[in-house]
């Protein structure tokens, strides 16, 4: 991909960088009509924004519920200090939880990083 000094975008510029955003799947007949151009200087400019880097690709969404995919989390914990043993409390309590994949007791501003896979489709009816 060639990237060169990009021109300063106008005004259909931005309203094709729009649409494609809404909708990059969108036809080159049907994105011509809603930013007012003819399709041929409508592809000619998608063309001219890919060649120069604006627009780096197309990408899908994914459902992750439906691929039955899990999130990866990242939480911080603090503890609050009331007890003495509140830090052997948590390491039990955290021991019974299969999505914690990590745990790692650090310094700083809080007390513990906890790295969990999250499946959204089973957690989501303990709520």
């Amino acid at each position: 991909m060639e990237k060169k000094r990009n021109k300063a975008l106008d005004a259909i510029d931005i309203k094709i960088l729009n649409e494609l955003q809404r909708n990059g799947k969108i036809s080159n007949i049907d994105l011509s009509k809603k930013v007012g151009l003819s399709p041929t200087p409508c592809l000619e400019r998608v063309k001219r924004l890919e060649k120069q880097g604006v627009i780096m690709g197309y990408r899908a969404l994914l459902n992750p519920e439906l691929l039955d995919a899990p999130l990866l989390v990242i939480v911080e914990i603090t503890l609050v200090r009331g007890k003495p043993d509140v830090f052997e409390e948590f390491n039990a309590a955290i021991q019974a939880l299969e999505e914690i994949q990590e745990c790692h007791l650090v310094s700083g501003d809080f007390d513990y990083l906890l790295k969990l896979v999250w499946q959204i489709w089973r957690n989501t009816e303990n709520c």
